[in-house]
């Protein structure tokens, strides 16, 4: 599970982007992000861009002022990936908790 920390900026990240066919990387592609709450409320949308030179690693943040929640609720990261004609998409359980000392 994936963890969102209350009152933090928080890293999105999808590594590995890859074409399932051939396992060529995909360094091309537009990929985006929708969190939502346990009731599918859309809580923020944004972008990952790829990141120079990582092969297949797509980065993104989510805002701090975004409202994730009380502490323990549950969250959706639904991120979609587009490349010509080849599409990908991945929905990840989340949690919403405070970060500790380290």
């Amino acid at each position: 599970m994936l963890i969102f920390y209350k009152n933090n900026d928080n890293l999105i990240r999808w590594d590995g982007v890859a074409r399932a066919s051939d396992g060529t990387y995909v360094n091309d592609a537009t990929v985006t992000y929708v969190l939502k709450d346990s009731d599918e409320v859309i809580l923020a949308t944004g972008t990952l861009p790829y990141v120079a030179g990582s092969n297949r690693r797509y980065q993104g943040v989510v805002d701090r002022t975004v409202a994730l929640g009380d502490i323990d609720d549950v969250l959706w990261l639904e991120l979609t990936a587009v490349s010509g004609t080849l599409d990908g998409f991945r929905r990840i359980q989340c949690r919403v908790v405070y970060r500790k000392e380290n």
